[in-house]
């Protein structure tokens, strides 16, 4: 008589190996979210949009009523982090803020992701406008007088930027398309050294973030002009929009928002995105955000969606225009 243990072996593996697989999965109908939420950050601690993810993941984990993890991985603009979320199980469990220079990657390098195919948008949460300052000295205390300037001394004043492809650069190309003026790019590895070097009159402009150029401003270190957005900041009431000072059609904003890897159902999207314009509503989150100059926006995931479309078509028609480079 043949031993029946082989084959008692191999079921007993098929049923192991059946209930490890079962174990690995979400139960049917078992509510999202049922494990903690990474939320990835696609730039290094302590920049502006890794202290708005850590502003905002502790009021999603109450939420959720599950723990939210922040993860940073910067790098490339931002690229490095979203070709790591775009390969992310898409189950709600793996969200990441998108900043706006990604927006720009594809007209600049190749990528290893889709940003329209790989991505998903959820939620816009800020909007925050560049702002055009110069070093006092400089003899233009407007838009116009700064225009003027330039096209009387066409190459003369150089701008600053925080390095090839950032968005002082961009604003600083867009003012030259717009304005149809001539000045040098002088990209610097970070903003903070660009900002030091346009005080000390090394360098004559800049389009500096609003949250790390503003004290500057109050401190009459330097000399604004002009704010990028559509809409005067409340922190410069007094200071004109580029556009309101004489440049027309002249806006560049910007921004962060929430997205997931394409294929996360639309049922956990639109629970992300009430949870996120929820806290985006609360008066202590306003409240931060606005006095780090950033304007809460929310909305829907087809606004945010838009948005990105429009932002990667813009940005590649001035990349062409301007035959900007990368490092």
């Amino acid at each position: 008589m043949k031993s029946k243990l082989p084959l008692a072996a191999a079921l007993l593996a098929v049923a192991l190996l059946t209930a490890a697989l079962l174990a690995a999965q979400p139960a049917r109908g078992q509510a999202y979210p049922f494990k903690p939420v990474r939320f990835l950050v696609a730039v290094f601690p302590g920049s502006p949009i890794d202290v708005l993810a850590r502003l905002l993941a502790p009021r999603l984990s109450d939420a959720l009523g599950q723990p939210v993890v922040v993860e940073n991985r910067g790098g490339a603009g931002g690229t490095i982090g979203m070709a790591q979320l775009a390969k992310m199980p898409p189950d709600g469990h793996s969200i990441g803020i998108m900043p706006m220079p990604v927006t720009v990657a594809p007209s600049l390098y190749p990528l290893q992701y889709d940003t329209l195919r790989d991505l998903a948008p959820v939620v816009q949460l800020v909007w925050q406008y560049n702002i055009l300052v110069v070093n006092p000295a400089l003899p233009a205390h407007s838009v116009p007088e700064l225009i003027a300037l330039l096209k009387a001394n066409p190459g003369r004043f150089p701008y600053a930027s925080g390095g090839n492809g950032t968005r002082a650069h961009l604003s600083g190309e867009f003012f030259k398309i717009h304005a149809g003026v001539d000045m040098v790019h002088v990209p610097y590895k970070t903003l903070l050294p660009a900002l030091t070097d346009v005080i000390a009159g090394r360098v004559s402009i800049l389009f500096g973030a609003s949250a790390p150029t503003l004290p500057h401003v109050r401190a009459g270190k330097l000399r604004a002009l002009g704010v990028t957005g559509p809409v005067r900041m409340a922190p410069l009431p007094e200071v004109p929009t580029v556009a309101e000072a004489g440049l027309a059609g002249f806006q560049v904003g910007d921004w962060q928002g929430v997205i997931v890897p394409a294929a996360t159902p639309a049922e956990i999207v639109e629970r992300l995105n009430a949870e996120f314009r929820g806290i985006l509503d609360l008066p202590d989150v306003r409240k931060r955000l606005e006095a780090s100059a950033m304007e809460p926006v929310g909305g829907t995931p087809e606004q945010f969606g838009a948005l990105i479309r429009s932002e990667i078509a813009k940005w590649e028609r001035v990349v062409k225009a301007a035959g900007i480079k990368t490092d």
